[in-house]
Formats: C-alpha cells, structure tokens, sequence
C-alpha cells in the first residue's frame, strides 16, 4: 500500500537467467533459442555479469541517468544493484514490492517477449510453428517456477504464439489450467501476415475465453514493421512508433473486426503503449465505423462499444493519458504499471512519485483507486 491506496502494477518484466533454455527447452530446439548457439536470435542478456543491458549499439557504456536523490545521477547498474546482486530471483521482486508500498505485480518476459518475433534487431527471424510453439512452452514452465517462490504477491503472464492458432489454444489451457498462469499474451503481430480478426484465429480466442483470464496485447521495440521502410536504422523512430501503433491496429482488429463481438466474454489488456491513445483512436474509429453503417459495417456496434465492455489499457504512471481517458468514460479500463526492472523511471525506485505528483490533478480519488486497484484486480482476479 502506498499514499493509503492498494496498487497493482499491471506489467511489469522478468529477466530471465541464461540457463532457462537449457532447461527447459527441448534440445533439438535450442539452437532457435534467444542466445543460443547458432541461434538465429542474438539478443542475449547476460545476467551474471552486469543485468540488464543499457549499452547502446556502439557499444559504449550507458551513461548515468538515474536521480540518487541527492542531486546526483546514477547507472542502471548502480541503481539497481541489489536486484542484479539477487539474480533478479522472485526474492528481488518481493523486496521490490516492499520498497515501493506496490501490493501484486504481474510479470511478462524482457528476453523471451521476442523469442518468436518476426523480426527483430538481428534481421527477420524465420521459425516454424513448433519452433515457436516449443519456445513458449519452455518459457512458461520456467515462468511457473519462478512465480512458485513468489509468495502469491508475483504473478505470471504465459507466451503464445499466433503461427499455429490450435497449438497456442492448446498451450493456453496448459498455461491456466497446469500452471496457474494469471494471463495469456500474444504479440500484435501476425506471424503469419494474416490480420488478427481472421477467423484463423478464433479457435485460439475462443479458449481464452473460456479460460477466463486476459489477453494481454504486447509489443516489442524493433520487431515492428510498421514505419520501418521510412525509418531505416534510426531507433527514436522505431522507438516512438512500434509500441503504440502496432496496438492501435490490433486494437481496431478486435473492436471493429469482430473478435470482441463473436467473443463477448473475451477479455483483452493492452500493454506499455500509454493510455493516452485510446481516446482519440477509439473516435477515429467510431468516426470511421459511423461511414460504413447501413450494412457495410463489420460489427453491430461502434468501435468503442466493444472496447469499454472488454478491453483495459496500461500506462505510464505520469502520463497525462488517464485524464483523457476518465474524460471519455474509459475510468473502469485503464490501469498504471512501472515496467520493473526496465530502467523507465529516472526517480526509481520511487516508482509511484510522479503518480502522485500528476493524478491527482486530474483524476479523483475514487478514479485514483480503481486505476491502481480495482480495474486490475478485476482484470486479473486478483483478490
């Protein structure tokens, strides 16, 4: 508890250590595994020697940019010492949440969030479906032991990918109902180049559903390709526009698509995209939707309809988003998350300061509360 509010943070991230896929990973996948030898995925995060990498691609150092709180700037590596000194353990994620006054945190992967991407900074990644499919099977198990030790107050988002939509509703049942997974999540990218409201998906959707956990919508920084013919290399681009554009497609494909209309119990969670664009998208979309009507129109109702009955949205806990979002009736589906252990917060860890430095100017408290409690305990059943 913090400022006298229960909080969840709704995404945050494991860093997962360098000998998950060798354990967990059938060996005759493992050469397609993120670090592994000959592995056509060279990002690697070498824990044992440094955590989490801030090094930009010339190699050079990050440098400090942390606040120490005595007006002094700090690295990632000297801000987050007794984490990566922890082995970022599910013991370091309790003593996150004690320092913080944070009550539950739900995890997605750093490494693994790309390990079935179609392209990343290392080039287009080719895989097969059960390339794909045993990735995630192993990320998961580790995931489940990991979660195991959290004392209830850690949990865990499971991987599936879209290549195979039987095989994903397969490992999605596993996921819930062997493992105990809180949430599911799927890149906003088709693997395959088919639109996610394709019917080729629905068989996945439908188990989903009736699992009665979350999607959650996530992207990865560089395995976009939106923008990328007109970007080339440069990476503020890539950076402003994968995470938020790439969901607002996805977002279009559920509402207006029709997957939210076949699968009214479906529910789906979009993640680090802020929340600000919801709004306005969401009328761009009804605008749009409105001009088909009279028969041309995919679903029965506006864009927006689908969104408020069943989708939630993650931001940034400074953005000035929830306030649009509160202004258009959006206050029961929005969430905030601090994205530990990525270095996000120039105040870390005082997470939740700049929450309560913004919010309260826009939002009240009982806004406030279902914000930072109640939208995600709804979302992720958690009690």
């Amino acid at each position: 508890m913090f400022n006298g509010f229960k909080i969840i943070d709704a995404d945050s991230h494991a860093m997962e250590p360098n000998d998950l896929w060798d354990k967990y990973l059938d060996r005759k996948y493992r050469p397609w595994a993120p670090g592994g030898p000959r592995s056509v995925r060279p990002l690697h995060v070498d824990l044992s020697k440094e955590g989490y990498s801030r090094r930009p691609a010339d190699g050079k150092p990050a440098p400090p940019y942390i606040q120490d709180g005595k007006g002094g700037l700090q690295t990632y590596a000297q801000a987050y010492r007794e984490y990566i000194a922890q082995g970022f353990t599910a013991k370091a994620y309790r003593l996150y949440l004690q320092a913080t006054g944070i009550d539950r945190v739900v995890i997605y992967p750093t490494v693994a969030l790309g390990m079935t991407a179609r392209q990343g900074f290392g080039g287009h990644q080719i895989m097969g479906p059960d390339v794909a499919a045993a990735l995630c099977r192993a990320y998961n198990s580790w995931l489940h032991d990991f979660c195991s030790e959290g004392d209830g107050v850690v949990l865990g988002a499971g991987g599936v990918d879209l290549r195979d939509a039987d095989a994903a509703a397969h490992e999605a049942r596993r996921c819930v109902i062997e493992l105990g997974l809180k949430a599911l999540f799927v890149l906003p990218q088709p693997a395959l180049g088919i639109p996610l409201h394709d019917p080729y998906y629905d068989t996945l959707w439908g188990t989903v559903q009736e699992l009665g956990v979350p999607l959650g919508i996530h992207g990865l920084q560089g395995s976009s390709t939106i923008g990328r013919e007109y970007w080339g290399n440069w990476r503020m681009g890539t950076a402003a526009t994968d995470f938020p554009m790439e969901e607002m497609l996805a977002c279009l494909s559920f509402t207006a698509g029709g997957i939210l209309e076949r699968f009214p119990k479906l529910k789906v969670v979009f993640l680090e995209s802020s929340a600000g664009w919801a709004p306005s998208w969401l009328w761009w979309c009804d605008d749009k939707w409105k001009q088909f009507a009279g028969g041309r129109a995919d679903t029965k109702e506006m864009p927006s309809f689908y969104f408020k009955r069943q989708c939630y949205i993650s931001g940034e806990p400074d953005e000035p988003g929830y306030g649009y979002c509160a202004q258009f009736g959006l206050e029961d589906n929005v969430m905030t998350a601090t994205d530990f252990p990525h270095p996000e917060d120039v105040h870390f860890p005082h997470v939740l300061q700049d929450f309560f430095e913004v919010q309260p100017k826009l939002l009240t408290k009982e806004q406030m509360r279902k914000l930072l409690w109640d939208n995600p305990a709804r979302l992720y059943a958690i009690s």
